[in-house]
């Protein structure tokens, strides 16, 4: 794992966490430890699963929180988008990506469990191959 990889979790797990409850002036929780653990542990999965399987390095990613118990993940360049929300609560995860380099032409979106971590990371990989 990177060096920035490590700084961009423990920033963000320090700014998330130091959330309180209307953080955003909706009404929306707090955050707790094992749901920003479980963001934590996707966005692992995504850098080391890509750079293991894909021999794809992925860049840092920004991480940030969203409504009703999610932590957005997004790694976006000039060339692809890829929005990753996790959340705890449902224990779901969904995806979204495109090329915006190539017009958008190639599109990823999905649910992931357990079962699909694999097809996850070849959406990616079909995503980055485009590139």
């Amino acid at each position: 794992m990177t060096k920035e990889l490590n700084e961009c979790i423990e920033e963000a797990r320090e700014r998330i966490l130091a959330l309180e409850d209307d953080w955003d002036g909706e009404g929306e929780r707090a955050f707790t430890k094992e749901e920003f653990e479980f963001a934590e542990t996707v966005i692992r999965l995504v850098h080391v699963g890509m750079l293991v399987n894909h021999d794809i390095t992925m860049i840092v990613p920004w991480i940030d929180p969203f409504m009703k118990g999610t932590i957005d993940i997004e790694w976006k360049t000039d060339v692809y988008h890829l929005l990753v929300s996790v959340n705890h609560d449902e224990k779901s995860i969904a995806y979204y990506g495109d090329d915006h380099d190539s017009g958008g032409t190639t599109k990823i979106k999905g649910d992931i469990t357990i079962g699909t971590i694999a097809t996850f990371q070849q959406d990616i990989k079909k995503l980055l191959d485009v590139i």
